[in-house]
């Protein structure tokens, strides 16, 4: 379960309002391991594309060499608890309804 105290809450408040609105950016924007956008110059969007593309085709390939991203950092805190589906939505998958 996420937190919800008043001290979690407003500091996912100050970092959401770092972060400019959709209509305010142009380009490619990566959000970073602390929430603080990165403006990536049109050479670091190709480069980008590129190193993707790569991944992709690794993936797909199933080679075993990974990519590293530049901007990519593990996150160091604590993550978000494992998803298990309650009951009734197991239910439903074996009946065939996601009503």
């Amino acid at each position: 379960m996420l937190s919800t105290s008043p001290s979690s809450m407003s500091t996912s408040t100050n970092m959401a309002s770092t972060l400019p609105g959709y209509n305010d950016v142009s380009g490619a924007v990566i959000v970073d391991w602390n929430g603080l956008p990165h403006f990536l110059s049109p050479q670091e969007e190709e480069d980008r594309k590129i190193q993707l593309e790569r991944a992709v085709r690794e993936r797909m390939l199933g080679h075993s060499t990974r990519t590293d991203f530049t901007w990519e950092r593990p996150y160091q805190g604590t993550g978000l608890p494992q998803y298990s589906p309650t009951q009734e939505r197991r239910r439903r998958a074996k009946r065939g309804s996601w009503d």
